[in-house]
């Protein structure tokens, strides 16, 4: 008996060589003279935020993934910690229940970060949502996240005279 795989459709944001995966429905924005890529779904229910930087140790020397992700998350924060690795990206990630300026009432919010120690590089992702059962959904939402070029645009044509 032959089984037909289950599609799931995804759309795939790219912001600073890092890329993420979200409903195909979520929109997006740049925010802060672009530094921070901002998706959400259509009643905005649910929120993804995604920054990049560089990162540097104060001695030059390169910096290890395990370096980074035993400061996090800060210690005034609690909540359920995750962590992910997959090939040269690794990272953490805090799942809590957290206030908003915007908001009137808290909401959940997973807060992490991912490193690519080879690039010199860290991504910071902010995934909100209004209710706690979207809490594997932010997971995995965070864990698509790899650095990742964007996949190459065509030349455009020249005009033949």
């Amino acid at each position: 008996m032959s089984s037909t795989p289950e599609i799931i459709p995804v759309r795939i944001y790219f912001h600073c060589g890092w890329a993420i995966q979200v409903d195909p429905s979520f929109e997006s924005e740049l925010l802060y003279g672009g530094e921070t890529l901002r998706m959400f779904d259509p009643g905005e229910r649910r929120e993804v935020s995604l920054s990049s930087m560089t990162y540097r140790r104060h001695d030059g020397a390169p910096f290890t993934a395990k370096e980074v992700l035993d400061t996090f998350p800060p210690r005034e924060m609690s909540g359920l910690r995750y962590e992910h690795e997959r090939g040269t990206v690794a990272g953490a990630a805090l799942w809590m229940l957290g206030e908003s300026d915007d908001e009137p009432e808290p909401c959940w919010v997973l807060m992490a970060i991912m490193v690519c120690p080879p690039a010199g590089r860290l991504a910071r992702c902010t995934i909100v949502c209004k209710e706690e059962s979207d809490r594997d959904w932010a997971v995995d939402t965070w864990r698509s996240i790899t650095r990742t070029p964007p996949p190459a645009q065509p030349a455009p044509r020249k005009a033949m005279s």
